[in-house]
């Protein structure tokens, strides 16, 4: 099984997402969101059905899509033990953690969090860490800690200018791959799309 996707994919989140699943299932593999920062669950039944309905229109693969909270005591362990009966339930691929605000300054329980999802992955599943574009301009968020499996720099914040889109992956590429790899890991970007309706 592939650790990381390849070719174009799509975030699906919402309450009522079967219609960007049935679109993003046109594309080679999908996310879908499992929980966001303010501690809403997407329940098992409907993920299960999304996962379903995404395979059914042809992904290739179905990843887990975790926005997390308030770094708090033993939010890795909690969060780790969730994913992992949701990665067994779905069949899914992997686990992308959306690291953000909520752990600035807070390198240990960065650290904590990564460690436990790494240590409740298989040899069958991968991780993917998405952010912030540009390191720079978030200097207290915890990159070093942030580095495992393959990265995706949110590159929607840079709209309107290829080149500071360029850098941010350029800088994902420099620091994700970490002290002592032989080559940077896998950098994805990933890039808006907005739904309209008339």
């Amino acid at each position: 099984m592939k650790q990381h996707p390849e070719g174009v994919g799509v975030y699906c989140r919402g309450q009522d997402p079967r219609p960007g699943v049935m679109r993003a299932a046109k594309v080679r593999w999908v996310a879908l969101m499992v929980e966001t920062a303010h501690g809403a669950v997407t329940p098992l039944s409907t993920l299960v059905r999304h996962a379903r309905l995404a395979r059914q229109g042809g992904a290739e693969q179905v990843w887990l899509w975790a926005l997390h909270g308030p770094a708090a005591a033993n939010e890795g362990k909690q969060a780790a033990a969730r994913l992992t009966r949701h990665l067994a339930a779905l069949s899914a691929d992997g686990v992308i953690l959306d690291i953000e605000a909520s752990h600035k300054g807070k390198p240990l329980a960065c650290r904590e969090l990564v460690n436990a999802i790494l240590d409740g992955l298989t040899e069958r599943t991968g991780l993917g860490v998405t952010s912030y574009p540009l390191a720079a301009a978030h200097p207290t968020m915890p990159w070093a800690e942030m580095r495992a499996g393959w990265g995706s720099p949110q590159c929607y914040a840079t709209a309107g200018s290829d080149a500071r889109s360029h850098r941010a992956v350029e800088e994902w590429r420099a620091w994700h791959g970490g002290v002592g790899y032989a080559k940077p890991r896998v950098v994805i970007p990933s890039l808006a799309c907005y739904e309209t309706t008339s």
